[in-house]
């Protein structure tokens, strides 16, 4: 099975701390980092997924993923779009910044109180770096789960959510201890509800749900 987001997490963590201790490369699964040039994050997250997916797959194309886009928005709502949005990020997920979702955006790794990232930043870096989350707390527009944790196919394998004219819904459902969890965003669209996220001035976070 795999890959793993334990696995993409623990690239992104080699190849930041390969940079801080002055390497200018990293090379993983044949896949080779430009740790020193900045300004390249969707590269930098699609080189730890690639190199992740090549550990069980070693001819990966680097370049197959469906939800690559020129720019970081737009590969964060190509993500949105496939169903792969979570609520509940884990380290390993992609994590998505931008003032408004405005392009081109910006995306990392997920690695809990820190994210893995290739920034054009002078203050966070130039470069691939580990930044802590607070930096970037302000800009986060959303967090994508695109590999299952190591443990988790069990759990969810024969675990389907099925909708309106006996429609399966991928929503990513798992279950632990008799308790289901879905991914709420396909679900509730595949009701024909309209679901968002909204940060408010005063610091409210709020999902809200409405009818199309």
């Amino acid at each position: 099975m795999g890959p793993y987001k334990e696995d993409v997490a623990a690239i992104a963590r080699e190849a930041c701390l390969a940079h801080r201790a002055g390497a200018e490369t990293y090379t993983k699964s044949g896949i080779v980092f430009d740790l020193i040039t900045g300004g390249w994050c969707g590269r930098f997250v699609r080189q730890c997924y690639a190199a992740a997916q090549r550990i069980h797959d070693p001819g990966w194309d680097e370049f197959g993923f469906p939800w690559l886009r020129r720019y970081a928005a737009q590969a964060c709502q190509a993500l949105e779009e496939m169903g792969y949005r979570t609520d509940r990020p884990q380290p390993g997920d992609i994590i998505g910044m931008s003032p408004g979702g405005r392009l081109p955006g910006h995306i990392g790794i997920y690695l809990g109180s820190e994210i893995a990232e290739n920034t054009s930043s002078t203050v966070r870096g130039p470069g691939t770096v580990l930044s802590p989350i607070s930096a970037v707390g302000s800009i986060i527009t959303g967090y994508y789960a695109v590999y299952p944790a190591r443990g988790s196919e069990d759990a969810g394998r024969d675990l389907q959510v099925v909708g309106l004219a006996s429609q399966v819904i991928p929503c990513h459902p798992s279950e632990q201890s008799n308790v289901a969890r879905v991914d709420l965003r396909p679900v509730v669209e595949a009701l024909g509800y309209e679901c968002y996220y909204r940060v408010h001035e005063d610091g409210r976070r709020r999902v809200y749900i409405k009818k199309q």
